[in-house]
């Protein structure tokens, strides 16, 4: 802990704490000279020391979410790009992952949009929404070509 004070003492530094869950684990990064900020992500505003502020982070409004999804996309599917949106929470993490899946459908092994947005939808029906994770053990490769 000392050293990482040391390190920090007299640097402008933006720390970003990702994820705290216990204010225990965010002790040891709470040290630091008077330039030093911290951005801290959570669930738990319990885990915060008082004096912060918090910002709360919500989920995308819808036209926003399928503006997101759409974009550089062939803009002939809308509807069913707003309701894949919704189907994911209009989360921009989830969002990217799965305008991605649909952007390699599309370009790369084009697929019609509408096609791709149903495979999509099949995946999220057979495996839920961690269906593109790639830690998913039940994926068939990087591509993901095939839903069955």
């Amino acid at each position: 802990m000392t050293r990482l004070r040391e390190l920090l003492a007299e640097r402008d530094i933006l720390l970003v704490i990702d994820d705290v869950w216990d204010a225990a684990h965010l002790e040891p990064f709470l040290q630091g000279g008077p330039h030093c900020a911290r951005l801290i992500t959570t669930r738990s505003l319990d885990t915060l020391p008082q004096q912060c502020s918090d910002v709360k982070v919500d989920c995308m409004q819808p036209n926003e979410a399928a503006e997101l999804l759409g974009a550089g996309l062939p803009g002939d599917c809308m509807p069913d790009v707003i309701s894949l949106a919704d189907r994911v929470g209009n989360w921009p993490l989830l969002l990217g992952i799965v305008k991605g899946v649909l952007q390699e459908r599309v370009r790369t092994a084009k697929q019609p949009l509408h096609d791709a947005i149903a495979y999509a939808n099949k995946a999220f029906d057979k495996r839920g929404l961690t269906a593109f994770d790639p830690r998913n053990p039940n994926l068939e490769g990087p591509e993901m070509h095939s839903v069955t």
